[in-house]
């Protein structure tokens, strides 16, 4: 029990430390920037763009709360919640964006899925993901043809080659 209670204290503080740290390079470096781009932001805009945060972390927890619903019929989508916004939690921090795929299945282990299973849960997450990108880029593509082969008809021949290679 102690030793539980000193993991949860000792964790608190590198996060207190590390918060400290990042707010006096912020507020030492570039207070005045921050406050001016602070009184400019657009409320609407500000509230859009965090509902649009929040909708896409749903879609993701929605996502791997099916994938994982399929394999284990326990699992909840609270818990595909927390797992897809660790997951980017740890991509955010770690560089290249290399951690989030382990930390999302050692979470997936603390939950009760064997790690077999979710790497294979997390690589179907991943090819959703890349299938939608490639449609949405393809979609953009044939809205914006014109734009692209009027401005950019060298880019949108090799585009159009990395399509066919699809």
């Amino acid at each position: 029990m102690k030793s539980v209670l000193k993991k949860y204290i000792l964790n608190i503080v590198w996060i207190i430390l590390f918060a400290s740290i990042t707010i006096y390079i912020c507020f030492t470096q570039g207070f005045h920037e921050i406050m001016k781009t602070l009184q400019g932001i657009n409320i609407h805009w500000f509230l859009l763009a965090i509902l649009l945060i929040l909708v896409y972390y749903l879609f993701e927890a929605s996502n791997l709360y099916d994938l994982t619903h399929l394999q284990s019929r326990h699992y909840r989508y609270k818990q595909g919640f927390v797992n897809a916004i660790s997951g980017s939690f740890f991509n955010g921090i770690t560089p290249f964006a290399s951690g989030g795929q382990f930390a999302q299945v050692y979470i997936f282990n603390k939950q009760g899925i064997p790690p077999s299973k979710s790497a294979s849960i997390l690589l179907m997450n991943f090819i959703i993901y890349q299938t939608t990108m490639v449609l949405y880029s393809f979609i953009v593509l044939i809205l914006k043809f014109q734009y692209f082969v009027n401005e950019l008809s060298s880019f949108f021949s090799l585009s159009l080659i990395g399509f066919t290679n699809q």
